[in-house]
Parts: structure tokens; C-alpha cells; sequence
């Protein structure tokens, strides 16, 4: 598990799940998201960032790791937000 701040100070928790998946969350009170054609998250950013993309990459335990995938997880708190990332260590 790593803690990372925003530019706001507010902190966001990333935490490996899996050898391919990742999870990140932390409070938000907007956030922007783009969809695909089939429905699917293209982009997600969180107020403050961090801001994640397909194709784009997260630091994590001082590697790189390309996302894959971007899916939303229901959580029962209002404006916060966790999301599960399909990624891919980067050498």
C-alpha cells in the first residue's frame, strides 16, 4: 500500500490487489470520467489528481505500470471513489 497526495493535499490510497490490479481511492467531491463507445472508462480524474488513462501510467512501489483497464468500484460513501486498475509492470 502507498499513500500519495494530490496537488491539494488530500490523499489518495493505491493498493495492490492482485499481480495485474490495482486499486486507488480517496475522497472527492467532483471528478471527471470519458467513456467509450461500449460504456467502458477512457479516463478518470479525481479532483486534484491523480488523472488516469488507458494507455496511460501510475507509479506505484517506485515502478511504472501501463493501465489497462479503468472500472469504478460501488462504495456506500458519498464523494469518495475507488477504482479497480487492470495494469502492466513497465521495464
Amino acid at each position: 500500500m502507498e499513500i500519495i497526495q494530490n496537488r491539494y493535499g488530500q490523499e489518495r490510497v493505491i493498493e495492490k490487489i492482485s499481480l495485474n490490479r490495482l486499486r486507488i481511492m480517496g475522497d472527492s467531491l467532483i471528478y471527471k470520467q470519458s467513456l467509450d463507445k461500449n460504456g467502458n472508462i477512457k479516463l478518470f480524474d479525481f479532483e486534484g489528481g491523480p488523472f488516469l488513462s488507458l494507455g496511460g501510467k501510475i507509479k506505484f512501489l517506485n515502478s511504472d505500470w501501463l493501465i489497462k483497464s479503468i472500472k469504478v468500484e460501488d462504495v456506500d460513501k458519498e464523494n469518495f471513489y475507488s477504482l479497480l486498475l487492470d495494469v502492466e509492470l513497465q521495464y
